[in-house]
């Protein structure tokens, strides 16, 4: 048992750093009566993973590029209130703060694991996994006011503004959904099978 927790646990343990990486993190629904394919329009998908969200700032086409262009423009206005709507944008901070604070862990942990730290690797797994839960508590307190409505989307467009992205959102558009979605579940049950696989090699250890 303990060979194989050494072995074993490391290999769980680094195996969250892909799953942050390229699983879907966020799910994102737009809806509008103007336009039945406003998502695709701008080449925004459904689910999105952070490595999606590099790839799509690196290699942006013509409308995403469009797209990220008039966001820029909208947050950046010397008349934007975009700031002081936007009171929840700590919430996303957290969020992402945290993800960060339980890739650390888990990585801390592996080197713990094939040290045969089981105890130890018990304690940080398990702390990572009500951090997971933590994490998706902080992103649902972001999303909030936009899918209740209180932050519209048309509230984000300036009221002269003529782009493309205005003129198709509208007065229709709405958030219908916005969530993490299976990265945040993946790495909650990893963190938390880590640490039960954690806790019996460690009970194995002290009574064998």
């Amino acid at each position: 048992m303990k060979t194989l927790y050494r072995i074993l646990s490391p290999v769980f343990c680094i195996a969250a750093i892909p799953i942050a990486i390229f699983m879907p993190a966020i799910r994102l629904v737009i809806t509008s009566s103007l336009s039945a394919n406003i998502m695709s329009t701008f080449g925004i998908k459904e689910y999105t993973s952070i490595f999606d969200l590099i790839k799509m700032i690196s290699t942006a086409d013509e409308s995403s590029s469009q797209l990220f262009k008039v966001i820029y423009q909208i947050f950046t206005a010397e008349d934007s209130k975009i700031a002081d709507m936007l009171t929840t944008t700590p919430w996303l901070i957290a969020a992402a703060v945290l993800l960060v604070i339980i890739l650390i862990a888990m990585i801390v942990s592996a080197v713990l694991g094939a040290l045969g730290k089981s105890g130890v690797c018990t304690i940080i797994t398990g702390a990572s996994a009500v951090l997971a839960i933590a994490m998706n508590k902080c992103f649902d307190a972001f999303a909030k006011p936009f899918v209740s409505g209180q932050i519209g989307l048309k509230s984000l467009l300036s009221t002269d503004s003529e782009t493309v992205l205005s003129q198709l959102i509208g007065n229709a558009a709405n958030v219908a959904c916005l969530e993490l979605s299976f990265m945040y579940q993946a790495l909650m049950l990893l963190c938390a099978a880590t640490a039960i696989f954690s806790l019996f090699a460690y009970f194995d250890k002290k009574y064998n």
